[in-house]
């Protein structure tokens, strides 16, 4: 019998016969601890990605639902023009904002868009006009996340105005040409 040393796996030295029992008692302890180590390996990644997947999930959530202030603020200022009820049937608002003409509003419907944040020039002019009227327009600073609702009606004697209103009427909002 040949005499060597051996470390056993409760730590003790060992020599001749008892070392191979102590070599397999190690021989089961390294079998048992890469069990061990394989099963907190596996829980330890699954773990690592059911937390990325949940945090894919939160930041797309977070992303895609956020509430409707936010959405309407990296949007602007919600604008809505409409018209009076007794502004006439065959006559047709025209929408001017900052010297471009955006919309032509028929009765029964409505301008609705977003405008970004800041100083706005908003121009209204009756068609067809058969007197030669300008625009009038009034100027006005826009916050975003805001809205702002105005009617169209009519001036005797400067034309077609913009009030400020508080409420929206239950109109059809006009077709956007592209």
């Amino acid at each position: 019998m040949t005499s060597w040393l051996n470390k056993s796996a409760g730590g003790r030295l060992t020599t001749g016969a008892n070392s191979f029992a102590a070599g397999v008692q190690h021989a089961n302890f390294l079998s048992v601890l890469r069990d061990h180590w394989s099963w907190r390996e596996t829980f330890f990644m699954n773990t690592i990605a059911t937390n990325r997947i949940f945090l894919i999930l939160v930041f797309a959530g977070a992303i895609f639902a956020g509430n409707g202030e936010a959405r309407a603020t990296s949007r602007g200022a919600r604008l809505i023009v409409q018209r009076a009820p007794n502004f006439g049937n065959d006559r047709v608002v025209q929408l001017w904002i900052d010297r471009r003409k955006v919309a032509e509003i028929p009765r029964d419907q409505h301008y609705e868009g977003f405008v970004p944040g800041g100083h706005h020039t908003l121009g209204v002019l009756s068609l067809p006009n058969t007197e030669s009227r300008q625009p009038t327009a009034i100027g006005l600073t826009l916050r975003s996340g805001r809205t702002y609702i105005f009617t169209a009606t009519w001036d005797s004697v400067r034309g077609t105005v913009l009030k400020r209103s508080t409420s929206a009427s239950d109109t059809t909002a006009v077709k956007m040409p592209r």
